[in-house]
């Protein structure tokens, strides 16, 4: 069965992935008060294709107890369960809220309800879209992220969905990446070695090192002096040691020194009254288009205020 076609794929998934912003007029204010539901905490289920690990959660708990839930969950309903789309890391951080910190206030959750017609495939991508950008993720847990994405993409061309433009282009827009940076990313995806993703996935070396490693490999590979070539020449890398060695050999000893900074800032009193003051001004300003990003933007300037001592 081929998908539903809609105009503009990914500004469909952004809207359900950001149910507060309707200035796109994909959909109307009521049609999104008819999908927004109050939904008791032990009728949602994560969901068993989520793949990522739930991390902070005990910083985010502590961000909704101070400023409330910012964004709704994204949940589809199954059977009277509601299944987890968008918001794993805010479902655990309310449980916490209610069954170890006793604030029952939290029980009901302010939930957005995917369309129930929509295709798995699209669903699958608003998962794999919600935990890219809702998480700190390693160059190598990026690189799997766009991997598992651009497979769903694939799959959801095949059943008939219109995708316009070049694979990196959509897949940038979607997880706020550059097209040249979402090609490199791709580039290791399609051409890297095992080797080199090993190297990458335990921190040995960086997506440019990667990058540069399979250029190296590609350029050895045309010159035919170079097919028995036993790692002699300066010039040409041969193996991931050594990428890694020329690395380190480049590196400066004086950048590698860790740096030692204040944890606290001392400031007069009525700096920090003025600078409390100018964020619970911005904090409310910004409450009409909350997202993932802007919870995490507010716990950062709420920890380095808290941090500064009044001289």
């Amino acid at each position: 069965m081929a998908l539903k076609k809609r105009p503009e794929f990914s500004n469909l998934i952004n809207q359900d992935l950001n149910p507060y912003i309707i200035s796109q007029g994909l959909y109307r204010k009521e049609e999104i008060d008819s999908r927004r539901k109050k939904i008791d905490y032990k009728l949602i289920e994560h969901n068993p294709k989520n793949h990522y690990s739930l991390e902070n959660i005990e910083e985010l708990a502590d961000s909704i107890e101070n400023f409330g839930l910012l964004q709704d969950l994204l949940v589809k309903e199954e059977n009277g369960i509601y299944v987890i789309i968008s918001g794993h890391r805010r479902y655990e951080a309310i449980k916490l809220l209610v069954e170890q910190r006793g604030l029952t206030k939290f029980e009901y959750i302010d939930c957005f309800l995917n369309d129930e017609a929509e295709d798995e495939t699209i669903t699958d991508i608003k998962l794999e879209i919600s935990n890219i950008l809702t998480r700190e993720l390693s160059e190598y847990e990026k690189m799997i992220a766009i991997e598992n994405l651009k497979k769903l993409i694939i799959k959801a061309k095949n059943n008939g969905f219109e995708i316009k433009g070049r694979m990196r282009d959509f897949i940038g827009e979607q997880i706020n990446l550059s097209p040249a940076q979402t090609q490199r990313y791709i580039k290791v995806i399609d051409q890297g070695s095992d080797q080199i993703k090993a190297a990458l996935k335990d921190k040995k070396i960086s997506l440019s090192s990667a990058i540069e490693m399979i250029d190296s490999e590609a350029a050895a590979a045309t010159r035919p002096e170079n097919i028995n070539n036993t790692g002699d020449d300066p010039n040409t890398i041969t193996g991931i040691n050594d990428l890694i060695n020329k690395s380190q050999r480049a590196a400066t000893p004086g950048l590698a020194k860790k740096q030692e900074y204040e944890s606290s800032m001392l400031v007069p009193a009525e700096t920090k009254k003025v600078l409390n003051s100018a964020f619970e001004e911005f904090r409310s300003a910004m409450k009409p288009v909350d997202n993932p990003y802007m919870t995490r933007l507010l716990n950062l300037f709420k920890k380095h205020l808290d941090n500064m001592k009044e001289i």
